[in-house]
Order: C-alpha cells, then sequence, then structure tokens
C-alpha cells in the first residue's frame, strides 16, 4: 500500500459576499480548526475574497487571538480591519 504524502504550508481563506453572521461564523471555524492542523504552518486571509487573493492583500490570521475572531463570527461588521 502507498503511503500519501501531506501537504505542509501556509492555508489562505477567503470570503464573496457581505459579511453575514453565518458567513464569518464559517470563516473562524475554519480558521480555528486550521489551527489545530500540525501540517498548515499559516493561515492567510484574503480581502474582498478572489480580488485579494489576484492583488495578494492578505491579513494574517494565525496571529489573531481567540477573542478577536469571537468577535468576527458574531458580528456583521468586519473586524479585520483593526487587526491588519
Amino acid at each position: 500500500m502507498a503511503t500519501q504524502a501531506k501537504l505542509t504550508g501556509k492555508m489562505v481563506i477567503g470570503q464573496s459576499g457581505g459579511p453575514t453572521v453565518v458567513i464569518n461564523q464559517s470563516l473562524v471555524g475554519a480558521v480555528l480548526a486550521a489551527r489545530r492542523q500540525p501540517n498548515i504552518t499559516g493561515i492567510l486571509g484574503a480581502r474582498h475574497g478572489i480580488a485579494g487573493i489576484m492583488k495578494e492583500d492578505f491579513i494574517d490570521l494565525t496571529t489573531q487571538s481567540v477573542e478577536q475572531l469571537e468577535l468576527v463570527a458574531t458580528h456583521r461588521r468586519r473586524h479585520w480591519v483593526q487587526c491588519a
């Protein structure tokens, strides 16, 4: 049986559409789950979804506190601006 190699490196995540509570909670859930994966060495959030990826406009979500992430998860307004 062949052994599968695991990818190791940074993860990029972005959201499209308005910053609703549901979308923000999904985003924060993905960030918190990614932090538990030893093969993910960093988490980059793309500002404005695909536009941020194309412009390489990222926020380092690796260093955001759980408290800051909880604010994002429970509010419609974007709290990332305060973190950058």
